[in-house]
């Protein structure tokens, strides 16, 4: 079926851009993060705006990444 236009939302206007400190493999571990991570919790602490951002489909390991194990302790523990 050929495009048609039904009328409704306008098109998006702005662009966005977004910057990012550190991407991760699945090969790296809770250390690898954490030591990305640990200059920003710092700068948390010194009073800076940080965000750690974890991103991926369902089964990727964000929970783990923040929380870890008894063994590994993620990025909460840690900092």
């Amino acid at each position: 079926e050929p495009w048609k236009d039904r009328g409704g939302l306008n098109p998006r206007r702005k662009q966005w851009r977004f910057g990012f400190d550190s991407v991760f493999s699945p090969e790296d571990d809770q250390l690898a993060v954490w030591e990305a991570a640990e200059p920003l919790v710092q700068s948390s602490i010194d009073g800076s705006n940080v965000c750690f951002f974890a991103y991926g489909q369902t089964g990727s390991g964000k929970t783990h990444t923040m929380l870890g194990s008894d063994e590994c302790k993620g990025l909460v523990f840690r900092s």
